[in-house]
């Protein structure tokens, strides 16, 4: 990283999606704004996930475009790369040379429904192709429309929003914050509660992850750092990583502020086949050590079966 000043070069990297790129606006748009003398420049990589058309569970899920980006950060090709946090896997630590640095305020998390047009919400509930990608959500869909099919839905909004108006699908579930970052939230049919479909562990918080030996080169990034976001990521990565959770498990994790010093935490984990699952919930107070909250929400799910209803051995 460039430490003479002025203008000190920061050079973010970031996957070359529509979604990915505005994600990376965003960060250098608040970074120009809250630190003038920094001069962030956007780079753009494609991944080897990008180019893959069908399921990425043979390559390691989600987790490819992260290990992409940070294979850049380690060959110091970038200083600064951005993530959705809900793309980072949990079953896995984190590379002892990498850190995250900052975790910006959380968007919406909840989940969005948006339909056909010709096509309504009741008529999923008769039947109808619903389109999505993440496990957890083709498990809550199985519960909430029992009668619709549910097909896997890979790409970017983009051509996935293509995809629905050409009539591969009835409908589509994403993610509410993607879509406003898109601009696309004016095609939302409704945005389900986390009663109805329960986010994603990290559901929209972006994160900035950086290499350890500039951690301290770079203070305006941690500035950046909102708490009540870092603490849910604390939160809900903690139960994840219990879980040995990775992108695609069919589990859910959203960690809300009831107050200023009360929080609650709520996980769910589904057989991605039948659509079964555990429910746990808890609440508590901010202490230092509020990261257990997770655990303990994990091994509420474990001594309930959580392993079997995944299929796997504990």
């Amino acid at each position: 990283m460039q430490t003479t000043n002025p203008h000190r070069q920061l050079r973010i990297g970031t996957r070359s999606s529509p979604m990915a790129r505005a994600m990376a606006d965003t960060v250098r748009d608040i970074i120009k704004a809250a630190t003038p003398a920094i001069n962030p420049e956007i780079l753009t990589f494609t991944a080897e996930g990008d180019r893959i058309k069908g399921s990425l569970q043979k390559c390691g899920g989600k987790g490819t475009f992260i290990k992409d980006l940070e294979r850049r950060l380690l060959a110091d090709e970038i200083d600064c790369a951005v993530h959705s946090l809900k793309d980072i896997p949990g079953d896995l630590p984190p590379h002892e040379d990498l850190t995250l640095i900052s975790f910006l305020p959380r968007e919406d998390p909840r989940d969005a429904l948006i339909l056909r047009a010709d096509i309504s919400e009741n008529d999923l509930h008769k039947g109808g192709v619903i389109g999505t990608s993440a496990p957890r959500r083709q498990a809550a869909l199985r519960q909430l429309y029992p009668k619709a099919e549910i097909k896997l839905c890979r790409g970017n909004v983009n051509s996935r929003l293509s995809k629905l108006d050409e009539g591969q699908f009835d409908a589509l579930i994403l993610s509410y914050a993607g879509l406003k970052r898109l601009k696309f939230d004016g095609r939302v049919a409704r945005v389900y509660q986390p009663e109805e479909i329960l986010p994603a562990v990290g559901q929209g918080i972006m994160s900035l992850q950086v290499r350890k030996e500039d951690a301290e080169n770079c203070p305006f990034l941690r500035r950046l750092n909102d708490s009540k976001a870092e603490i849910a990521a604390s939160v809900e990565r903690a139960m994840l990583f219990r879980l040995h959770g990775n992108c695609h498990s069919a589990i859910s994790g959203y960690c809300s502020f009831l107050s200023d010093t009360r929080v609650q935490m709520s996980g769910i984990i589904y057989n991605p086949i039948t659509g079964e699952c555990l429910k746990a919930v808890r609440q508590a107070e901010l202490t230092p050590d509020i990261e257990s909250l997770g655990r303990l929400i994990a091994d509420d799910l474990i001594e309930q079966g959580a392993y079997t209803l995944m299929a796997i051995e504990s």
